[in-house]
């Protein structure tokens, strides 16, 4: 009977611990764990000029590295497309900005854990990690 009394109390503590009302939770922790990128048609000229005026937003992601500040070290990254090109637009939320300790020329592969945007892009069997400072 203790046994059992044991196991329901144990039970109750992991649904508590794992119902924490937080959607954005997934297998690696509080961080986005964006899977893709939707890329909508332009239906004007894009203006490579900072703002996003012209921009379809709809497809916006936001990445981050934890849920609990997103609003304020994150970056929001959208995508459009014409016939002759793909346009990405980033939107930085820093209060520090340019003020990485991580030097992408020395080592280009820790751009994740600064002012960074990382992508990987697949065209064809062709994959390419771009990293943006």
């Amino acid at each position: 009977m203790k046994r059992i009394i044991l196991f329901c109390f144990m039970l109750c503590i992991a649904l508590m611990h794992g119902h924490t009302g937080f959607s954005q939770e997934n297998m690696i922790g509080n961080q986005s764990q964006n899977e893709g990128i939707f890329a909508v048609p332009a239906t004007q000229r894009v203006e490579i000029d900072g703002t996003a005026q012209e921009w379809d937003l709809s497809g916006q992601i936001q990445s981050f590295g934890d849920f609990s500040i997103r609003n304020d070290y994150s970056i929001k990254t959208a995508a459009m497309w014409d016939k002759d090109n793909l346009y990405l637009f980033f939107e930085w939320r820093d209060p520090m900005p340019l003020n990485s300790q991580i030097n992408g020329k020395e080592t280009p592969d820790k751009g994740w854990k600064a002012d960074a945007e990382q992508l990987r892009v697949k065209i064809g069997e062709d994959i390419f990690w771009l990293t943006f400072w």
